[in-house]
């Protein structure tokens, strides 16, 4: 489910409920207000309160962490593989297959991540309609495939295997982060909890504009919130994502000529 309608759903069930308590507290019967009532349904709506707020500082630290980790892995990601580009570009020519196919590789990883990736490079015929997982496998082989003729070019080529195996590693760290989700049983419970509070709110204020318009101001930020976290939960999407650079500094620097 989209970010934005989460969002807005939990405004619905939070005002509507708080609306919903201030219509209902004129049916309520005089045995229903008394001031040990008030205090009980006060002291419930305070425990709840503290638990979700509790929730929502753990999710708001889960899904930064997440975001955090995942921004990191793209720079290092991008790092990797210029690293691997550079290495193959020292060992000469004979590396240029290795090289194209890691820039297509790099491509084709940026629109897996994001869905409105920038990124382009000519296409390669014989690599049109490879998954990334094929070209990753193409770039190892083509590297294990090199015949190096010099002590220098021997060294570069085990450089280069290793430097593709931590950039092998980096990206499977990429792929689950892309995957990874909010567990929407937290979602659900935390809409419940809040909608509970403001029912909790609503049942013994003063039914005036002040009231409403700060049930309103209060929920609409509560809302705001979710909407926040839901949208940090996915990095690679929406209005808050991790940022393309490192990949088009990547592609940028993999442009230059063989040595």
């Amino acid at each position: 489910m989209e970010a934005w309608l989460i969002g807005v759903i939990v405004f619905v069930c939070v005002f509507g409920g708080a609306l919903g308590a201030l219509t209902m507290r004129d049916y309520l019967r005089d045995h229903h207000r008394t001031s040990e009532t008030q205090d009980l349904v006060k002291l419930g709506v305070g425990t709840i309160a503290t638990l979700a707020s509790l929730v929502l500082g753990l999710m708001t630290a889960s899904v930064k962490g997440n975001f955090d980790d995942a921004n990191r892995n793209v720079q290092l990601f991008a790092g990797g593989a210029e690293r691997l580009d550079d290495t193959l570009r020292r060992y000469g020519p004979d590396a240029d297959t290795a090289r194209a196919r890691l820039q297509h590789f790099v491509v084709k990883a940026a629109h897996g991540l994001w869905p409105d990736a920038i990124l382009t490079i000519p296409e390669i015929p014989e690599e049109k309609g490879r998954t990334p997982a094929d070209l990753i496998r193409g770039v190892e082989t083509s590297i294990r495939m090199l015949q190096p003729t010099t002590p220098v070019q021997t060294e570069l080529r085990s450089e280069a295997l290793s430097e593709f195996a931590t950039l092998w590693s980096l990206g499977q760290q990429l792929i689950a982060d892309r995957e990874a989700t909010l567990p929407t049983a937290f979602t659900v419970v935390l809409a419940c909890w809040l909608t509970v509070i403001f029912i909790g709110f609503g049942l013994f204020a003063p039914r005036n504009a002040v009231t409403v318009t700060a049930l309103l101001i209060c929920a609409a930020s509560l809302a705001a919130a979710v909407f926040l976290v839901q949208e940090m939960s996915g990095p690679f999407d929406g209005l808050v994502v991790v940022p393309q650079t490192p990949f088009l500094h990547t592609l940028s620097t993999m442009a230059r000529p063989s040595l």
